[in-house]
């Protein structure tokens, strides 16, 4: 190893060397390569090894990494970690196109480097996750880049779009004119899922259990909700329809347990999802991290009062006042208790909101616990409504579960912000038998595919 007097160095060795470099100060940048073909690894990165070479440098005080590697290269590893490289090759070769285009388009968008490695431009994850075929995806499509009016265009993409993409407007309020909303096969990932019940419990607590840890009993409540009984033992029912450590357990149930089904759902997925019911203070803390103005006093009502093209949800009012966020997708994180929404293609059930009709056709609607409600038996008996849940069926014979106060259940369609191709989508479409070129062109309006 050469240390010379520049502070640069040279290293070449059929053994490992631990380089330091310090201290890093002004314009003074150290590169180290590879020597042949062999890859680097990046301890500090969980490991991984990168094709190329690196650039050490100081920025803000502290050292900046960059990898330098052949474009093309680098999209091998973006279209291995941002799509499964299992799904059909015509679906891959649209996300080549859409990534290569994307990165052209943002060119040096950084301070000291085209892209990043994170969802800020493209995942990057080296060279350790490429895989056959979405190399296969990059080489078949070398150099084809999607062009609008003769400039490349900015391919975004998202994982579903839940059956319509977006406009560009209901993501960040500007009008892209090869961005609109266009109907997506995105349901696709529902394939082989299981479906969950939503029950109530001895307890009186609702909550979600998966439909093969539960039998039908055969019985039924006298309102005609149906019986079920649970077949395991320490089995969880969980806040919402999927298993995650970041799902919150509502209880832990025994083999034997008399469970009431309230209604029965897909497992949360990225075409349906399912999140809440959150309480007020549970939203009231999340929305002030974001929200501009804050909310003062507690949360008794959310509602979507506005809507784009495709839907989505643009604004909202949290008791009967405009939440103040960055962009219509931030409402994402605003609502997002225990972590952000998929999307902004959400309804949003106010759980305890309950319209009483009286005996003369006079109706009331009541939102929180300010005033004593009676419930009147089949025979004439009333009692006042206590606990925290209470079970309202309608004329229709559904059953619903209202809350004793304010409470939030948001249920939606997609997975990300919905603007542009939807990957769900791009694999419907290449397993119908399009191809990448048809399949770029129908989510992206008026652009041309060219080699640059």
């Amino acid at each position: 190893m050469i240390i010379r007097r520049d502070h640069t160095v040279s290293a070449a060795a059929n053994v490992s060397h631990e380089l330091y470099q310090f201290p890093v100060t002004g314009d003074m940048k150290t590169w180290i390569a590879p020597a042949g073909e062999a890859f680097i690894t990046l301890t500090e990165r969980s490991n991984r090894t990168y094709r190329g070479s690196f650039e050490l440098s100081s920025v803000n005080g502290k050292m900046a990494v960059v990898n330098e590697l052949p474009f093309e290269q680098y999209l091998y590893s973006v279209v291995a970690v941002e799509m499964y490289t299992s799904w059909p090759l015509e679906a891959l070769k649209a996300q080549a196109v859409a990534a290569r285009s994307y990165a052209l388009n943002k060119g040096y968008g950084f301070q000291i480097a085209h892209v990043v490695d994170t969802t800020l431009s493209q995942v990057y994850n080296g060279a350790s996750v490429e895989a056959r075929s979405s190399t296969e995806a990059v080489e078949a499509t070398a150099g084809v880049v999607a062009l609008h009016n003769g400039k490349v265009i900015e391919a975004i993409y998202s994982s579903s779009a839940g059956g319509m993409t977006a406009d560009a407007t209901e993501a960040w309020s500007n009008s892209v004119p090869y961005l609109q909303p266009v109907e997506s096969p995105d349901s696709i990932s529902e394939t082989g899922l299981k479906s969950w019940y939503r029950v109530a419990l001895p307890s009186g607590a609702v909550g979600y259990i998966r439909e093969d840890l539960v039998r039908d009993t055969g019985r039924k409540t006298e309102a005609g909700s149906v019986i079920l009984e649970s077949t395991t033992d320490a089995t969880n029912i969980r806040r919402h329809p999927l298993i995650q450590e970041t799902v919150p357990v509502v209880a832990q149930i025994q083999s034997g347990t008399s469970l009431i089904a309230i209604d029965k759902v897909i497992e949360s997925n990225p075409m349906n999802w399912q999140r809440g019911p959150f309480t007020g203070d549970e939203l009231l803390t999340v929305m002030n991290t974001y929200a501009n103005p804050k909310i003062t006093g507690p949360i008794t009502s959310v509602e979507v009062t506005k809507r784009g093209p495709s839907g989505r949800a643009t604004e909202i009012s949290v008791n009967g006042t405009k939440l103040g966020v960055s962009s219509p997708t931030a409402l994402r994180t605003a609502l997002g208790y225990g972590g952000s929404l998929p999307s902004t293609s959400f309804e949003v059930e106010q759980t305890g909101k309950v319209v009483v009709l009286g005996g003369s056709g006079a109706s009331v609607t009541r939102s929180d616990d300010s005033k004593k409600l009676y419930v009147m038996g089949a025979e004439g008996k009333s009692a006042a409504y206590a606990g925290d849940y209470m079970y309202v069926m309608d004329g229709e014979g559904d059953l619903r579960a209202a809350t004793r106060n304010p409470g939030f259940a948001i249920s939606g369609t997609g997975y990300g912000h919905g603007v542009g191709l939807s990957q769900y989508g791009a694999y419907s479409l290449a397993a119908q038998g399009y191809d990448y070129e048809y399949i770029l062109q129908y989510y992206y309006k008026g652009i041309t595919l060219a080699k640059e």
